[in-house]
């Protein structure tokens, strides 16, 4: 857990330079700081870090890990987790249930962005009355 949160802090100090030189970079080309992407990359630090103090907070509640130990081996990993059923037809059923959403959205958004468009539906129209 503990190289966890040294990687996460580690994130978060990567996306804070990173955020800054956006907003530099996008106040010399363009002459404003680009709000959507400066605050977009400022919350990637916000949450690299909580959920670094979130695994800190627990760190501290818990016992040490068998992986945060130098003398450590494979067998002081718990074994199985929990229990979890091979025929079970739900994680399939969910799962093609969220790609048929996530198509529909997909295609409706392309097909409903595409109609309001006024000068494609203009293009359509005049098309259709040039064939007549």
């Amino acid at each position: 857990m503990r190289t966890n949160i040294v990687i996460l802090l580690v994130m978060a100090a990567y996306f804070t330079l990173a955020d800054i030189a956006y907003a530099v970079w996008t106040y010399i080309d363009g002459g404003a700081v680009e709000p959507i992407g400066t605050a977009a990359m400022a919350l990637l630090v916000i949450l690299a870090i909580f959920i670094a103090f979130y695994l800190y907070s627990g760190m501290r509640r818990t016992a040490t890990l068998p992986e945060d130990r130098l003398d450590a081996n494979i067998e002081d990993e718990p074994g199985e987790m929990g229990f979890f059923s091979p025929w079970s037809w739900w994680p399939f059923m969910i799962g093609a249930s969220a790609a048929v959403a996530f198509a529909g959205l997909a295609v409706g958004w392309s097909s409903v962005s595409r109609t309001n468009v006024p000068s494609l539906r203009q293009n359509t129209c005049t098309r259709h009355w040039q064939k007549s």
